[in-house]
């Protein structure tokens, strides 16, 4: 390695899906440089991703599928039947 030249980092992103798991051009995951910092983002994001349309997501690592398609759209579903409560 010369003086002056970059250390390769890791590099991780998240693919964003419409309902057909077709990829989406908008919005654009950040680059993340570790995996945990990736999935953090994508839990604490997941419900804004919903709003603008994202409907799955699939962590990608240096541009390829890592992992399955995560659905969102169940998520949400839960998530609001977990706020909901039934009367007697």
């Amino acid at each position: 390695m010369t003086a002056g030249s970059a250390v390769p980092r890791p590099l991780w992103t998240w693919g964003m899906l419409d309902d057909a798991q077709a990829p989406l051009d908008r919005p654009l995951s950040p680059t993340f440089t570790n995996r945990f910092d990736a999935e953090a983002w994508v839990g604490e994001r997941w419900r804004e991703l919903v709003r603008d349309g994202v409907r799955a997501v699939r962590l990608c690592h240096q541009g390829a599928p890592v992992a399955p398609v995560m659905p969102l759209r169940s998520r949400l579903a839960a998530d609001d039947d977990a706020g909901q409560t039934t009367g007697s």
